[in-house]
């Protein structure tokens, strides 16, 4: 190969240096697409985080509202009972006054 003062370039300087420029080019793309895919990671772990959170809070609130159709069935439970019991009494002292 000849040494060339002037910077003149033959073919093969030319191939090389298009072959550099372009592994530049790949390498500044490649360090981009990984930065990007970090960043992608990273939200994928807060979304996962945010997910098991909301579950959470959705298994506390099933199991909330449960408790309070028990404690709801409870109550209705005691209304019938207290009821019945007014109606029984009510009916007895119906009787009572009648037969007098």
């Amino acid at each position: 190969m000849l040494f060339c003062i002037s910077g003149c370039r033959t073919p093969e300087n030319l191939g090389q240096a298009v072959i550099d420029l372009r592994l530049q080019e790949q390498l500044e793309e490649n360090k981009i697409i990984t930065e990007q895919m970090k960043k992608l990671i990273i939200e994928e772990e807060v979304m996962k985080k945010q997910i098991c959170d909301l579950q959470i809070h959705s298994e506390t609130r099933e199991l909330e509202a449960d408790a309070l159709k028990a404690t709801n069935l409870e109550l209705q439970g005691k209304v019938c009972c207290f009821i019945t019991t007014f109606l029984v009494l009510l009916w007895a002292r119906y009787k009572l006054v009648n037969i007098y």
